[in-house]
């Protein structure tokens, strides 16, 4: 497992055991102005997933970036901070509502996309 990577899934497990019950830890991805920052919430996952999922999300925070610009333009700024989720096989899920209806927007990106 990367390093850096582990030591800071390692930080985030005892963070989230030192922290009252029902507690969370989110970490965001940092975006444009204008784009609300994307972020990934971790409560009970293990110190081997939260490296997993947060590798994942690094491997593709360009493109949930690029992704999110693009609706938040559709939507005239009009975008709820989305939520990103991390599936077992390491597809990224992003999920957010956005206009004045508040249209449910999700997009999936595979780190095979990658390739």
């Amino acid at each position: 497992m990367f390093s850096p990577v582990r030591s800071f899934a390692k930080a985030v497990v005892k963070v989230i055991k030192e922290t009252p019950r029902n507690s969370f830890v989110r970490i965001q991805i940092s975006a444009p102005n204008g784009v609300p920052n994307p972020s990934i919430c971790f409560l009970e996952e293990s110190e081997e997933e939260i490296a997993f999922k947060l590798s994942c999300v690094y491997a593709v925070a360009d493109k949930i970036i690029e992704k999110l610009v693009k609706v938040s333009e559709q939507y005239e700024g009009y975008v709820m901070p989305p939520i990103i989720l991390v599936s077992d096989k390491g597809e990224v899920i992003v999920k957010c509502y956005a206009g004045e209806n508040n249209d449910h927007i999700e997009f999936t990106i595979s780190l095979l996309e990658l390739l």
